[in-house]
Parts: C-alpha cells; sequence; structure tokens
C-alpha cells in the first residue's frame, strides 16, 4: 500500500475479550507506523474490522457491517473468516487475515517501518480508543495479562478453534516480564486471559500451576487479585487445590467456568466430558472458602438432543452453584462443525421457551444474565437478531 492511502484508518471489532485486546495491539501498529486512527468510517481510506463470530448471530451482524462498505475498502480479520469460510469467500473478495495469522499483516502493510511483532501485546482496554458494534466491560483499574492463544479443546459445536488455532501460550519468562512491569506501574487488579485459559503451558512444557506459582512470587510484596477467564471445568478439576489455595487468601476473586450444559449426556456429546457432578463439588468447594468470590458461565441452550430433563439438569446446577453471572447463548449450526451434522434438532420455537424459562428461573433467584437473552423493565426479551440451527444464515 502507497503512502497516502494508508494513512487514515477506522478501526472497529465486534469482538470477545480476547479481539478487543488483538484491536488494542493493531491500533498501536497503526499509529506507530504514522497512521491516523480515525472516528468515522467515511474518512477512511481503509476499514479494519476485527471480527467475533462464534454463532450465527454474531456471524449475521459480521455479514451485515461488511456489507456497507466496498470490498476494496475494508479488510476483515478476527474469526470470521474461518468460522463461516464458504460464505465468506463467496460473498467477499477483499483482503482479509484471520486471528491465528494476525501476524501476517505485515504482508499487507509492506512498507511499515514497524512490523507486527515489534509491537507488545495488549495488557489495557480502553472503550474511549476502540470502536465497537458490542459493549466493552471496561475495567479501568485492571489490566490484562493473556496467557495463550487457542485451545485444546474440540467440542463439537465450536466453529472459533478454526480460527484461533491450536494452543500457543505465552513463554512464561515473557509472562512474569508483563506482569512484573504492570505491577511496577501500580497495578494490583489482572484479569488472565485466553482461549482455554487452565490449559496454559502444555504445550511449552510447564503448567498453569507453575504459572500462578510464579506470579504468585512475582508478586509477593503487593496485595494482588486476579480474574481469570475461560476456565473449561476440566481445568477446575485438574488444578483445584491450587485454585482453592489463592481463592482462600482471596487473590482469586473472579473466576469464569465454562459449563455449558448441566447435563453429562449432552456435556459427551459436545466432545467436553466432564463430570457435572465433579465440577459442581468443586465450585461449591470455592463458594465455601470465599463466600464473596464471583463466578460466571455460559450455557448453551438447545443442543441436538437436549431433552427437557437435560435442560432442567443445566437449571438446576445454576441454582445450585448460584453463578453471579450467565451468559446463555441459543445452539445454532457452525459451518463444518460435527454438531452441525447430529440429528435430533431442538426446534427454534422450544429453544426460545427454554431460553425465556431460564430467565424467570434466574431472576426468581436473583442471578444475573445475558447474551441471546436480555433483561428489560418487561422482563426477559428474546435478541431480535436471535438465530437458531434453524433460522436462515
Amino acid at each position: 500500500m502507497t503512502d497516502k492511502n494508508r494513512k487514515n484508518l477506522y478501526v472497529i471489532t465486534n469482538g470477545c475479550l480476547r479481539r478487543v485486546l488483538d484491536t488494542t495491539r493493531l491500533i498501536e501498529y497503526f499509529k506507530l507506523n504514522d497512521c491516523s486512527v480515525v472516528e468515522k468510517a467515511e474518512d477512511a481510506d481503509y476499514v479494519i474490522f476485527v471480527t467475533c463470530a462464534f454463532n450465527k448471530n454474531t456471524e449475521e451482524r459480521c455479514f451485515e457491517f461488511i456489507s456497507r462498505f466496498p470490498q476494496e475498502k475494508i479488510i476483515v480479520m478476527g474469526c470470521l473468516p474461518a468460522t463461516a469460510s464458504s460464505r465468506f469467500r463467496n460473498s467477499f473478495k477483499g483482503k482479509y487475515l484471520i486471528t491465528k495469522k494476525l501476524d501476517e499483516i505485515d504482508l499487507l502493510f509492506k512498507d511499515f517501518e514497524f512490523k507486527f511483532h515489534d509491537v507488545p501485546d495488549s495488557n489495557f482496554i480502553s472503550p474511549r480508543n476502540i470502536i465497537s458494534l458490542s459493549p466493552i466491560d471496561e475495567k479501568p483499574s485492571f489490566a490484562y495479562l493473556r496467557l495463550s492463544r487457542g485451545c485444546l479443546g474440540n467440542c463439537t459445536y465450536c466453529a472459533i478453534r478454526n480460527a484461533t488455532g491450536k494452543l500457543v501460550s505465552k513463554p512464561l519468562d515473557i509472562c512474569l516480564l508483563e506482569y512484573k512491569e504492570l505491577l511496577n506501574k501500580g497495578y494490583r487488579n489482572f484479569v488472565l486471559t485466553g482461549e482455554d485459559t487452565g490449559a496454559y503451558g502444555m504445550d511449552i512444557k510447564s503448567s498453569f500451576s507453575e504459572l500462578i506459582d510464579r506470579l504468585s512470587f512475582t508478586d509477593r510484596i503487593f496485595k494482588v487479585k486476579w480474574c481469570i477467564e475461560e476456565f473449561h471445568p476440566h481445568w477446575i478439576i485438574k488444578y483445584s487445590s491450587e485454585l482453592l489455595k489463592k481463592i482462600k487468601k482471596r487473590k482469586i476473586t473472579a473466576l469464569s467456568c465454562t459449563i455449558e450444559s448441566g447435563s453429562d449426556k449432552i456435556l459427551k456429546l459436545m466432545n467436553r466430558p466432564t463430570s457435572v457432578k465433579d465440577a459442581a463439588k468443586i465450585l461449591l468447594k470455592f463458594r465455601k472458602a470465599n463466600s464473596g468470590i464471583e463466578l460466571y458461565t455460559h450455557i448453551i441452550v438447545g443442543f441436538p438432543s437436549e431433552t427437557g430433563d437435560d435442560f432442567n439438569a443445566t437449571l438446576a446446577l445454576l441454582k445450585r452453584v448460584r453463578f453471579n453471572m450467565v451468559l446463555m447463548l441459543a445452539y445454532s449450526d457452525m459451518e463444518g462443525t460435527v454438531s452441525s451434522a447430529m440429528p435430533n434438532k431442538v426446534e427454534h420455537k422450544i429453544i426460545k421457551e427454554r431460553l425465556k424459562s431460564a430467565a424467570l428461573i434466574l431472576d426468581k433467584e436473583g442471578i444475573k444474565y445475558g447474551g441471546d437473552i436480555l433483561k428489560t423493565d418487561n422482563g426477559p426479551v428474546i435478541s431480535n437478531k436471535l438465530l437458531s440451527n434453524n433460522c436462515p444464515s
């Protein structure tokens, strides 16, 4: 690209925390190379769209946004090109990069002096500097420590792994260096994150246990709090004793455990064969160790073959653990996933009924929720963009 048409860039995302961190790093990359990041798309030479498309709902929103621009003006990044690859390549002929190949952005901006690897991973989110199609949960006093990219899982419903790739852990010494620098800047509240946070180190002869021990040694003279994101129940069970120690010391104050279902049958079909009973037992231990800990989860409603009993088992689990926040998502078939070819799909009407039923029960229990059903002054409302496996894509 020439000097002229690289100067003004409009950068926008609809992403999760990881994609927002990617967006923050991209903005720094462009600024280091003397580009102006503008606030209006009409003022830009190029629109950089960092996408999140984990279900049909978010996928549809991505395609709708892309359709607003001439294809030669927009560069699509993030997960969409990999999670909906056939539709994307049939409808979009412009430039794109998927999440796991983000560092190849240098090929699009060959004359940039500063290369993408020159820009460190972002430890901060500032919504004032990021334009997003989705709300950003700003934690001004928090610093973010990304531990890894990709995951070890192979969930039957998930297309995101096609975009993020296999697990790539950040070297332990780099994690410790980032952490030390943040401590020296005065930060005491941290979000530890990754696509599969508990899998940290499995690819570099380390472990999540070693990581948090080394982090704790580094911060030993400070009073520090951690929020841990995207923790698969498998890792909750594996590292229960290590996590419990940090929870008792009030160091881990929030934990996101991605339950997905309260039915062992459904979890097996999802290829997430962790015992619901075992996971719940440990989460309740965490609650007992620190009644103030905040526990978050997400569930998928209407996975193929989910019966009323399976759904009720999920509700029973949510009430038993008393999660502080539940993200409820309607199941949708994603391109190339194993679950998309499974029989016994749950009707769209039933999924909507179950979402509303869950919302009413959570309201009664005083548990917050979001996702494909929203809480309003008039009661729970299904997202007007909700797309299930039976909705047109």
